[in-house]
Order: structure tokens, then C-alpha cells, then sequence
């Protein structure tokens, strides 16, 4: 056997060799990932403190549109109560426009023209 062809196989090995230590490299590293790393505590308070964050952010959100959605519904049931009271006054009103105009021309006794024209007169509110 020549010194070429003692080389050749050694060659072939070293190769091989090297190769080896490539696959077992990539399969820890297949099995470091495949395996889930447990979360150290310091991740684990940093994952509590953020739910615990967006807890308190959700809670603020839900008061503010609570105190909006009653300070809006307080306005509504104030505008409604007004208009509900000008609706019931306007009639009154009317009649007692309507009784002053009457008294103008005819016979009534006076101190009833003058209770009508007080009344008439009263300034609402």
C-alpha cells in the first residue's frame, strides 16, 4: 500500500469526525428547543404585574365610562322633567292669556278682572 492511499482513509475519518460533533450539536439543539424552559420567577411577577396592569387599566376604563354614561343619563332625565313641566305649565298659560282677553270687553265684577290680571301678570318662576 502506497502513503496516498493510507491518507486517503484517515482523511475520510477526520471528515466523519468532524461531521459527528455537527449532529450532536444540532440535536441538543433540536431538544433545547423541543423542551419548554420554566419561566424564572423574576418573568413569572413581571407576567403577574402585567395582568395585574391591564386589570387596573380595564377598571379605570369601565368607571370612566360609567361616570360619562350617568352624567349623560342625569342631563337627559333633567332635560325630560323640564320639558314634561313646560308641557303641563303651557296649557295654563294659554288659558290664562285667553281669560284676560275675555275680561277686556265684558260685564264681570271687578275684583275678579283684577284676581284674573294678577295672575296673569305673576312672573313664572
Amino acid at each position: 500500500m502506497s502513503k496516498k492511499e493510507k491518507k486517503k482513509p484517515e482523511q475520510v475519518e477526520e471528515t466523519e469526525k468532524v461531521e459527528e460533533p455537527v449532529q450532536e450539536t444540532e440535536e441538543i439543539e433540536e431538544e433545547t428547543a423541543e423542551a419548554p424552559q420554566e419561566p424564572s420567577a423574576e418573568e413569572k411577577l413581571q407576567e403577574e404585574l402585567k395582568a395585574e396592569k391591564d386589570k387596573y387599566i380595564r377598571l379605570f376604563a369601565e368607571y370612566d365610562n360609567y361616570r360619562k354614561r350617568t352624567s349623560a343619563e342625569k342631563l337627559q332625565i333633567y332635560d325630560d322633567a323640564t320639558a314634561r313641566a313646560v308641557k303641563e305649565l303651557l296649557p295654563l298659560a294659554d288659558s290664562m292669556t285667553n281669560a284676560l282677553a275675555q275680561l277686556e270687553g265684558n260685564d264681570v265684577p271687578e275684583e275678579y278682572k283684577k284676581g284674573v290680571e294678577l295672575i296673569g301678570r305673576e312672573p313664572a318662576g
